[in-house]
């Protein structure tokens, strides 16, 4: 193989990977970045949801914001909790993973706990469930929207 062929096969390599994700990619990105910049285009207008013809407000909601006492509490308190809760759910979870990776306890043990550690994702889905078939209707009628998108029927 000559040195010219090597280098394009090398490339098609390297760039493989990338065409595969691309159409994840795209898709994600429009999901995540178009309603982020619709919404940051909202920011500048005044009532740009509710009129059909918005009026231009330039900064003035971000100076109202960025001067209000109650959106620095608000904001101390968010990242106040999702550092405590990150903090916290890190820990407990390397500690039940070190547990459960442990040579020191029972197998037995080990996977009866391995279980009681996935039951309350099983518990989540389960309860949902049960909610939704106690949830009152009427006779004949669809349930919800989403019953009526998918042509679901419930008795």
């Amino acid at each position: 193989m000559t040195r010219q062929k090597r280098s394009h096969h090398k490339l098609k390599r390297a760039v493989a990977p990338y065409l595969y994700l691309s159409p994840s990619l795209l898709i994600i990105g429009l999901l995540m970045l178009l309603p982020m910049v619709t919404v940051i285009g909202y920011s500048f207008q005044n009532s740009a949801v509710l009129r059909r013809d918005p009026s231009f407000a330039g900064l003035k909601h971000y100076q109202a914001i960025f001067n209000d006492p109650v959106f620095w509490a608000s904001l101390w308190h968010t990242l106040y909790f999702t550092c405590m809760s990150v903090i916290f759910h890190m820990t407990i979870g390397m500690i039940f993973a070190l547990m459960l990776n442990s040579d020191r306890i029972n197998p037995m043990l080990r996977n009866i706990l391995r279980v009681l550690y996935i039951l309350p994702w099983l518990f989540t889905a389960v309860i949902i469930a049960v909610m939704r078939t106690s949830l009152p209707r009427r006779r004949g009628n669809r349930s919800s929207s989403s019953s009526r998108t998918f042509a679901v029927y419930f008795p």
